[in-house]
């Protein structure tokens, strides 16, 4: 998805100015922040501005506003994701559960950290409705409804990917004590490079995540959005 965006962004452009091309990723983050508005519905206006605030103003968002690849667009439908999954816990309203499609539809052809997440938001809307039981029957409906609507919409590229994949790796399908080892190492690669260097970055975005809670939990005087701090904990460890 990103490759075709970014293709239609730079039709009748020289495809060398890399100036143009990151103002794609500039834009992108815009939009993000521009969640800020769904937001607000949430939480109100004090935890909107310190939304968009903490948008552009965490270490990870000067990457995702200056890198050419899909990450800010993968930030962006993510971010979208969450938030549409807690207005729909709230209010349940089918404008809400079409953007969460949406969102989730295009982040699962951008990344497959998408359909990670995806999975990760299906599993908690489903044991959050039946926890809920606000329209019990109308939610469940429109949950699994979506995810066979998304499954449906993904299944082509997945058969194609599938395919692909198993013509390329028939004679070497399964994994030797090498393949194993790299996963490991590709799994603990963030340890390894943790350097001084990177430490106070880690720390800040921690802390961060962290601040936004309380700020959450000091403003939702109710106290009728507990769900929604849990999910972003739990996105976060994930």
């Amino acid at each position: 998805l990103h490759y075709v965006l970014l293709r239609l962004w730079n039709l009748g452009r020289d495809f060398h100015d890399v100036g143009w091309v990151r103002l794609l990723s500039v834009f992108i983050l815009v939009l993000t922040g521009l969640l800020a508005f769904p937001v607000r519905r949430l939480y109100g206006e004090k935890v909107a501005l310190f939304f968009a605030a903490f948008m552009f103003l965490f270490p990870q968002s000067f990457f995702f506003g200056t890198d050419m690849r899909m990450y800010g667009l993968l930030n962006l439908e993510i971010t979208a994701m969450v938030v549409y999954t807690l207005l729909i816990l709230r209010d349940g309203k089918t404008g809400d559960w079409i953007k969460f499609v949406l969102f989730s539809l295009m982040a699962l052809y951008t990344h497959y950290f998408g359909a990670l997440t995806l999975a990760i938001l299906d599993t908690f809307l489903f044991f959050a409705i039946l926890v809920k039981k606000n329209n019990l029957k109308r939610q469940m409906f429109f949950l699994f409804g979506s995810a066979g609507i998304l499954a449906i919409a993904f299944l082509p590229w997945f058969l194609l990917v599938f395919w692909g994949q198993a013509n390329y790796i028939y004679d070497g399908w399964y994994p030797g004590m090498d393949t194993l080892l790299a996963a490991y190492y590709a799994f603990l690669q963030p340890v390894f490079l943790l350097h001084i260097g990177a430490i106070p970055v880690v720390v800040f975005m921690t802390m961060a995540l962290f601040w936004w809670l309380l700020v959450q939990a000091a403003l939702d005087k109710d106290r009728k959005n507990r769900l929604g701090i849990v999910l972003p904990v739990l996105l976060y460890f994930s």
